[in-house]
């Protein structure tokens, strides 16, 4: 007897959920059952995990697994914290030892994007491509954007101040000595070569310091050496965007 009821309760648990996840996959439309297996999951959680479940934060895990799937090392999801911090990193005057950082393809630590020319970074033989492990004795992960960031810059008052960065290079690990210094970084490069021919080189897509308002933004950058490209009778243009880690959307649809 006990039995029957038990079969009963789960059959109709089952059809329950079909129906709800029927209606749901109704409202979703086609190509449904993918995010219905991500509400399904999220909505177990919430009921059955012992400790409770934070869901800002399992909504975050979702969507950077996504962008995960997709194979490609340049289609990262950043939360709300880290993706300020990403800003933070492509202003073009600041406090700071001089390189662009982002996610590595192992997805779980940082990395050196680009190194600016000129700067303590590359002075001091920091690379594209290094693994950041720590700084000062303080780990970083792939989550860790804005804390990185926050760590490498500093106050005018921190210039000189020496970091120690333990960085992993092809399975090598090592620490360099790295002062911060003041960073301008100038994205924009041109010359005119032979047959009337424009080069114009972009090493970054970076935005204005919302604390200077006499900085420039790549854009306006750009735009200042490409009419002086024009005025040198430039008739064909060379745009080079070698080792360019990329920077702010609204910079480059400009441009």
């Amino acid at each position: 007897m006990e039995s029957s009821k038990l079969k009963t309760i789960i059959k109709t648990a089952a059809v329950t959920v079909a129906l709800t996840l029927g209606a749901e996959a109704l409202c979703l439309g086609r190509g449904a059952l993918p995010a219905l297996k991500i509400i399904s999951g999220m909505k177990l959680l919430n009921r059955e995990f012992y400790f409770g479940t934070d869901g800002e934060k399992m909504a975050d895990y979702a969507l950077a697994g996504l962008t995960l799937s997709t194979d490609d090392p340049y289609t990262n999801y950043y939360p709300a914290k880290e993706f300020s911090g990403y800003l933070s990193n492509h202003q073009n005057d600041y406090i700071g030892i001089g390189a662009t950082i982002g996610a590595a393809e192992d997805g779980g630590h940082l990395m050196i994007v680009s190194v600016n020319e000129g700067s303590p970074a590359e002075e001091h033989g920091l690379q594209s491509g290094d693994i950041l492990l720590s700084v000062d004795g303080t780990e970083y992960s792939a989550d860790q954007l804005t804390e990185l960031a926050n760590a490498l810059k500093g106050k005018s008052d921190t210039i000189d101040q020496v970091l120690t960065i333990h960085i992993s290079r092809n399975g090598e690990e090592m620490d360099l000595e790295i002062p911060r210094g003041r960073i301008e970084k100038d994205t924009i490069k041109s010359k005119m070569l032979d047959d009337a021919i424009g080069y114009l080189r972009i090493t970054g897509f970076d935005r204005k310091n919302d604390e200077d308002s006499d900085s420039q933004d790549t854009y306006e950058e750009f735009m200042i050496e490409l009419e002086d490209l024009k005025k040198q009778g430039m008739e064909r243009l060379v745009l080079d965007l070698r080792n360019n880690p990329g920077g702010d959307l609204e910079v480059v649809s400009k441009i």
